[in-house]
């Protein structure tokens, strides 16, 4: 996982069961160690992070998702894919 993100992956865990408790379906906005806030959509939630946070990295997440895993030859682009 990337560094960038330990903080808000931290903060994440940390407020887990609240946040899936209060807001179960809703997307979660976190930057800097802090939830900023929850929306209804994962586009509302990125506009959002966009607006306040420019080219800083955020996380997303939706609470109560079930997790998605992606094999790392997709994330590495060893699929055969690349010209």
């Amino acid at each position: 996982m990337p560094k960038v993100l330990e903080r808000e992956l931290a903060t994440l865990e940390k407020e887990r069961n609240r946040l899936e408790r209060e807001h179960a379906g809703k997307f979660v906005l976190i930057h800097g160690g802090e939830v900023i806030g929850t929306y209804d959509d994962f586009d509302k939630a990125a506009d959002e992070g966009i607006r306040l946070f420019s080219r800083e990295p955020f996380l997303i997440r939706q609470m109560d998702a079930k997790p998605v895993e992606i094999p790392a030859a997709l994330v590495y682009g060893l699929t055969g894919a690349n010209p």
